[in-house]
C-alpha cells in the first residue's frame, strides 16, 4: 500500500479509514474490518496507530468506540487529535460527548476562565487537540460541550473560537448562548462572524436584530451574506426585515443582492414578485440565478409564470435553478415543461428536469424518461441516466420497475450499480454485492513524464478577478490529479471559468466549463473521470481539493479551496495541493468571480 509509505504491511490502517461514505457504508464490511483494526491497535508506529483511530471513526462498533475514547487521553498529541476527531459522524453517545467535553475544557492552571466557569484547572491542552474536540462536539450538536463552547468563545486561537461559536449555534437555545453569539459578531476573524450570524438566525430572537443589522455594513461580503440569511429566518417585525432586505439591493456584491432576493421572497411572498421579475432580466447571471431560486419560494400562481421563461435562460446555472425550482410546484404547466425539458439538447437541463420530476412523478412520465435515458450522449450523459433511474423508481409502477431492472446490465458500471440498488436481483446480489461493482476509470498512474517523477512540488499561480493565488501541488501523493490539472492548465482550459459555488467559512469552488457544477472532465476528455487518491493529509485552510459526486471515483476538472480546516472531508476527498500565497484573495472570492488563467511556475 503506497499510501502508508514506510509501512506497507500495515495497509489496513488506511484501507479501513477510507472504506465507503461514513459509518453506514463502512458497516458493509461488517465486524471483520473492526476485528482487523483491533488486532493491530497497539502497532508500534504512532503514524499507523493514528490511521487506525481514524479508521475506527468510520465504523459503528462498540469495542472501537471504547478504544477511541481511551485514546483521547493518550500522551501523544497526534493520537489525541485523531481520537477527538474520529467520533464526528457517530450517533448519539453520552459517554463520547462527555469525554470530548473533558478534552475541550482543559485550560492552564490559574486561568481565570476556569474559575469563572467552575471548571477544575488542568494542564494546558494542545491547540490542535482542543479545536478538533470543539469541532466534533459542534458537529454532534452535543449539549455536553456547552461550557467548553462558552469558554473557548474568547480563545486566542481563532479555530477554537470558530468551532466554539459553531457549537453554541447547534445546541439548545439559551440566553447565555445568544449573548455570546452577539459578542462574536465583533470578532476580528470574518469566519467566526459568519458562524455567529448563522447561530443568531437559528435563535431568531428579536433582541438580536440591532446587532445583526449592524452586520450588513461588515467589510466581508461573506459576512453580509450570512447576515441576510439570518434575517430571513426571523418571523417577527416582518416590515422591518423586509425593509432591511430591500436596502441590501444597493450592496456592491451581486452575491449579497441575490441572497437578499431569496430573503425577500421568503419574507414578503408574492409582494416580492415585481422585484424578482426585474432581476430575472438582469445582465448579471449571479443575480438572475438568485431570482430564479427566490421565485420558487412564491405561491405557484406567481412562481410558475416567472420560472417557465427562466428555464430557457442562456446561462446553464440560471436555467438549472429555475428548472429545479419548478419541482416544488405541481401545476400542470410546471409538470409539462419539466417533461418537455427531458428532451432538451443540454444534458444539464435534462438532469435538472429529471431531478425536479422526482418530487412530482406522474404515471405518464415513463416514456419521456426512457427516451431521455436512451438518447443522452456525451458529457453529463451518465448523470442523466442515473437521475432518470431514480425518478423512474419513484413512480412505483410495474413498468417503471421493469425499466429500472433492465439497467442492471447497462454498459456503464455506475448505472449498473444504481439499478441494482433500486431494483435488486436477489440471486445476483447474493453472488456479487452491488457495492463491489464500482467503476475504476483511467490508469492507476499518470502518463510517463519526467516532471511527475521528481520529488519536488510544482507551483501554479491562479490569476483571478480578485487577485492571484499560488498553490503548491503534491504529485507524490496525488499523481493522477496533479497530472490532469497541470495538463488542463497548460491547455488554457480554466481561462475565463468562474467560481460557481462559494459557501462562506467552508469552500470556494470553480473549474466547471458549464458554470453550473455539472461540467467536468480530465486531460483525457469531458466524459472521463479520475480515480480517488486519498492520503493521510488533512484539510487545512487553503487546501486544494477535488469535488466529486456520491461516487468516489468521479473527480475531474473542478477544484475547491477550503476557508478553514474541514476534518469531515479528510480521507473522503482527494487533496492535490495547498495554498502558499494569496490567502486574502481566497477570503475575497465570491460567486461569479473568474479564473483568468493559470500559470505553471
Amino acid at each position: 500500500c503506497p499510501r502508508v509509505g514506510l509501512f506497507p504491511e500495515r495497509g489496513l490502517a488506511l484501507a479501513g479509514g477510507y472504506v465507503g461514505e461514513g459509518v453506514g457504508a463502512a458497516n458493509l464490511a461488517g465486524r471483520t474490518l473492526a476485528d482487523g483494526i483491533l488486532e493491530r491497535w497497539r502497532d508500534p508506529e504512532p503514524m499507523v496507530r493514528a490511521r487506525l483511530i481514524e479508521a475506527a471513526g468510520r465504523i459503528d462498533d462498540d469495542r472501537l468506540r471504547a478504544k477511541v475514547v481511551a485514546a483521547m487521553r493518550h500522551p501523544l498529541a497526534a493520537l489525541r487529535e485523531a481520537a477527538v476527531t474520529a467520533p464526528h459522524a457517530w450517533g448519539v453517545d453520552a459517554e463520547v460527548d462527555l469525554a470530548l467535553a473533558e478534552v475541550a475544557s482543559r485550560l492552564p492552571v490559574g486561568d481565570p476562565r476556569a474559575e469563572r466557569m467552575g471548571i477544575p484547572p488542568r494542564s494546558l491542552e494542545e491547540p490542535g487537540v482542543a479545536w478538533r474536540a470543539l469541532f466534533t462536539l459542534a458537529r454532534r450538536g452535543a449539549e455536553a460541550g456547552r461550557d467548553a463552547f462558552h469558554v473557548h468563545c474568547q480563545d486566542a486561537d481563532p479555530l477554537a473560537r470558530l468551532f466554539a461559536v459553531q457549537g453554541l449555534a447547534k445546541i439548545a437555545v439559551h440566553e447565555a448562548g445568544r449573548l455570546a453569539l452577539e459578542t462574536a459578531l465583533a470578532d476580528a476573524d470574518w469566519r467566526v462572524v459568519v458562524e455567529a450570524a448563522r447561530g443568531l438566525g437559528r435563535y431568531a430572537d428579536h433582541r438580536s436584530l440591532d446587532a445583526l443589522e449592524a452586520g450588513l455594513a461588515h467589510p466581508s461580503a461573506h459576512v453580509r451574506v450570512a447576515v441576510v440569511e439570518a434575517l430571513t429566518a426571523f418571523k417577527v417585525e416582518p416590515a422591518r426585515i423586509g425593509g432591511l432586505l430591500a436596502s441590501v439591493q444597493d450592496d456592491p456584491s451581486a452575491g449579497v443582492r441575490a441572497t437578499a432576493l431569496v430573503g425577500e421572497a421568503s419574507v414578503r411572498g408574492a409582494l416580492a414578485g415585481d422585484r424578482l421579475a426585474e432581476a430575472l432580466t438582469s445582465d448579471d447571471r449571479v443575480l438572475r440565478a438568485g431570482a430564479a431560486l427566490a421565485a420558487g419560494l412564491l405561491p405557484s400562481e406567481h412562481a410558475v409564470p416567472l420560472l417557465l421563461p427562466a428555464t430557457l435562460d442562456p446561462d446553464p446555472r440560471v436555467a438549472g435553478m429555475a428548472i429545479n425550482a419548478l419541482g416544488a410546484h405541481g401545476t400542470d404547466a410546471a409538470h409539462a415543461r419539466l417533461v418537455e425539458l427531458l428532451a432538451h439538447v443540454d444534458n444539464g437541463a435534462r438532469v435538472a428536469a429529471a431531478t425536479a420530476l422526482e418530487a412530482q412523478p406522474r404515471a405518464g412520465d415513463l416514456p419521456a424518461l426512457e427516451e431521455a435515458f436512451a438518447s443522452s450522449h456525451g458529457a453529463v450523459a451518465v448523470d442523466v441516466r442515473l437521475q432518470v433511474l431514480r425518478t423512474a423508481a419513484a413512480l412505483e409502477d410495474p413498468a417503471a420497475r421493469a425499466f429500472v431492472a433492465s439497467a442492471r446490465a447497462h454498459e456503464d458500471p455506475w448505472v449498473r450499480r444504481l439499478a441494482r440498488e433500486l431494483a435488486p436481483d436477489e440471486t445476483v446480489a447474493a453472488a456479487r454485492p452491488a457495492h463491489l461493482d464500482a467503476p475504476r476509470s483511467g490508469p492507476a498512474l499518470p502518463l510517463p513524464g519526467r516532471e511527475y517523477q521528481r520529488a519536488d512540488r510544482p507551483r501554479v499561480r491562479v490569476h483571478t478577478s480578485r487577485g492571484d493565488m499560488v498553490f503548491e501541488l503534491f504529485p507524490a501523493e496525488a499523481p493522477v490529479h496533479v497530472h490532469s490539472f497541470l495538463a488542463l492548465a497548460r491547455a488554457g482550459y480554466y481561462d475565463g471559468l468562474d467560481f460557481h459555488r462559494v459557501v462562506p467559512d467552508f469552500v470556494i469552488q470553480g473549474g466547471c466549463y458549464r458554470g453550473d457544477g455539472n461540467g467536468t472532465g480530465t486531460w483525457r476528455g469531458q466524459a472521463d473521470s479520475l480515480r480517488h487518491e486519498f492520503t493521510p493529509r488533512r484539510y487545512v485552510r487553503g487546501s486544494l481539493g477535488m469535488p466529486r459526486s456520491s461516487e468516489v471515483d468521479s473527480g475531474g476538472s473542478q477544484l475547491f479551496v477550503t476557508h478553514r480546516p474541514t476534518p469531515h472531508l479528510d480521507g473522503r476527498y482527494t487533496i492535490f495541493g495547498e495554498l502558499r500565497e494569496g490567502f486574502d484573495v481566497l477570503d475575497a472570492v465570491e460567486v461569479g468571480d473568474r479564473i483568468l488563467r493559470i500559470e505553471v511556475e
